[in-house]
C-alpha cells in the first residue's frame, strides 16, 4: 500500500466516525453551538481533505504537518469536551442512547489520534529517506 492510500485510508475512516458520531448526536439529541459544528467541519472534514490534496499534489511536508496539526486539535477538542470538560457533550450528561453515544465518542477520538500516527509514520519514513546516509556523506 502506497503512503499516499495509507493516509487517504485513515482520513477516510476518521471523517466516517466522525459522520457516525455526528448522526449519533442528531439522532439522540446532543445540541452543541455552530462554533463546535464549524470546529468540527473545518478541522475534521475539510481540513484533513485539503491536506490530503496537498501531498497528492506533491506538497508532502507542509500537507503532513496541516494533516497532523488538525488530528491534534481534533484529538484535543474531541477528548476535552466529550470526557474531561462539564459540558451538555460530556459523555457522563447523555443518557438517552448512553452507550451507542460514548461508543462513537471513543470511536471519533480514535480515528483522530489513528489519524497523528500515521502522519508521524509517514513523516518518519519521508525523513529517512531523504536524510544522508553514511555512504553518501
Amino acid at each position: 500500500m502506497t503512503q499516499k492510500r495509507l493516509l487517504g485510508g485513515v482520513v477516510a475512516v476518521n471523517i466516517l466516525f466522525t459522520l457516525v458520531h455526528g448522526a449519533v448526536h442528531e439522532t439522540i439529541p446532543v445540541v452543541i453551538a455552530p462554533w463546535q459544528s464549524a470546529f468540527v467541519g473545518l478541522t475534521i472534514v475539510v481540513g484533513p481533505l485539503i491536506a490530503l490534496g496537498l501531498v497528492a499534489a506533491g506538497y508532502d511536508r507542509i500537507g503532513l504537518t496541516l494533516c497532523a496539526l488538525l488530528g491534534f486539535s481534533a484529538f484535543a477538542f474531541e477528548a476535552l469536551f466529550h470526557f474531561v470538560m462539564e459540558n451538555p457533550d460530556h459523555v457522563a450528561h447523555v443518557t438517552h442512547g448512553a452507550v451507542v453515544f460514548e461508543a462513537t465518542a471513543w470511536l471519533s477520538v480514535f480515528g483522530d489520534l489513528s489519524l497523528v500516527a500515521v502522519v508521524g509514520l509517514l513523516a518518519h519514513s519521508q525523513s529517512e529517506r531523504n536524510s544522508p546516509t553514511v555512504d553518501s556523506v
